[in-house]
């Protein structure tokens, strides 16, 4: 009697415990250090221009992943990236070819489900390059510049693997640059927001 009670109960318990099991959550939120390719396409317009144009940026990311618990985590990053940011203005085209870009991003993510996470991020840094303007079959050389550019974004993590992550998401930049060479009664300075959609891979290690 007693061992029609045990067997009894093994098998009312057996479908409850594989039920807990394969319910229970598994921690994806693995920290550590990354570094991958990334890409953005977007939208560009100079303040006071009179047109939006196009821009793109591609380049390197490298950070650090630290985890917080299951479900929240903190990203530390470094983009190096160059690219082109074009738009009309006043009847002409100005065209901006970044040389390079250097900002350091921090990011606070939490758990979308599915181990996929979504990720606030802020950044900083510099950027240089040369500008010009074209019209009336002329073109006029703005020369170099130095400047900032601050950005605010949101990603999308959907690790692919142990060591692969795909992001996508999208991101706001402002340049604020300083003109070696500009036009006679124009601005020296010169500020561009861009409006982007991003997409990246990363290794991590």
């Amino acid at each position: 009697m007693n061992f029609r009670v045990v067997l009894a109960s093994l098998c009312l318990l057996a479908p409850v415990t594989a039920f807990a099991q394969s319910d229970d959550p598994v921690d994806r939120n693995v920290g550590g250090g990354y570094a991958g390719l990334a890409l953005n396409l977007g939208q560009a317009h100079g303040v006071g221009s009179d047109d939006n144009g196009t821009a793109y940026l591609m380049g390197a990311d490298i950070g650090y992943v630290m985890p917080r618990d299951t479900w929240n985590r903190i990203e530390f990053g470094l983009e190096l990236s160059t690219g082109k940011a074009e738009f009309g203005d006043s009847g002409a085209d100005a065209e901006v070819d970044f040389g390079l870009i250097a900002m350091g991003k921090i990011g606070y993510g939490y758990s979308l489900g599915g181990h996929s996470f979504g990720m606030f991020r802020l950044g900083f840094g510099i950027a240089n390059g040369e500008a010009e303007i074209s019209g009336n079959g002329a073109t006029l050389d703005l020369g170099d510049f130095d400047g900032t550019v601050a950005m605010v974004g949101y990603d999308v993590v959907f690790p692919a693997n142990s060591n692969l992550d795909f992001l996508v998401g999208v991101n706001y930049r402002i340049y604020n640059l300083s003109l070696d060479d500009a036009p006679a009664g124009g601005e020296d300075d010169q500020q561009i927001n861009v409006t982007s959609v991003n997409a990246a891979a990363r290794f991590r290690f």
